[in-house]
C-alpha cells in the first residue's frame, strides 16, 4: 500500500495527466482506497476523545465503539487493505479488532493519557490525554 506521500503524488499524476485508466470518479474511487489504510494510525486519537469524554470507560465499550467505526466497515469491505487475509472469518476479524483496540489502549496508557484499573478493564482519562483531546479540536 502507498504512504501517506504515495497517495498524494498518486493523486497530482492522475490530475495533471489525467490519465489511470478511468473516469476522474474511478481515479478518485482509486485514489480512496490507497488513502484508507491512513485510518488505522487514526484509531488512537479518535479512542483517546471517547475515552476523555467518557463514552467509553471500560475496555469492552472500546471494543464495541470500534466495531461500530467506519475503520470496522472498511476492514470488513477490504480487508487486504489492512494486512488482513482476504476470506478471514466473521470472528477472526472480530477477534483481529479486539487485539488493535487492545493494544492502542495499552499505548495510551504507557502514554500516560489514560489510567487501566487494576484489572486491566475500566478506563478513566488522565490530564495529558485530556490536554491533547483539546489540541486535537483546535
Amino acid at each position: 500500500m502507498p504512504q501517506p506521500r504515495m497517495t498524494f503524488y498518486l493523486r497530482r499524476f492522475v490530475s495533471r495527466n489525467g490519465k489511470g485508466g478511468g473516469s476522474q470518479f474511478q481515479n478518485d474511487f482509486l485514489i480512496m482506497i490507497f488513502s484508507s489504510n491512513r485510518l488505522l494510525p487514526c484509531v488512537t486519537e479518535h479512542l483517546l476523545a471517547e475515552i476523555v469524554q467518557l463514552t467509553v470507560t471500560d475496555i469492552t465499550k472500546a471494543i464495541e465503539w470500534l466495531q461500530c467505526s467506519y475503520l470496522y466497515v472498511r476492514m470488513k469491505k477490504n480487508p487486504e487493505n489492512y494486512s488482513i487475509k482476504k476470506g478471514i472469518s466473521g470472528d477472526r476479524l472480530v477477534k483481529h479488532v479486539q487485539d488493535i483496540c487492545v493494544k492502542k489502549v495499552n499505548e495510551l496508557s504507557q502514554h500516560q493519557m489514560v489510567e487501566i484499573d487494576e484489572d486491566g478493564f475500566l478506563l478513566s482519562p488522565l490530564d495529558p490525554g485530556r490536554l491533547m483531546t483539546v489540541l486535537f479540536e483546535i
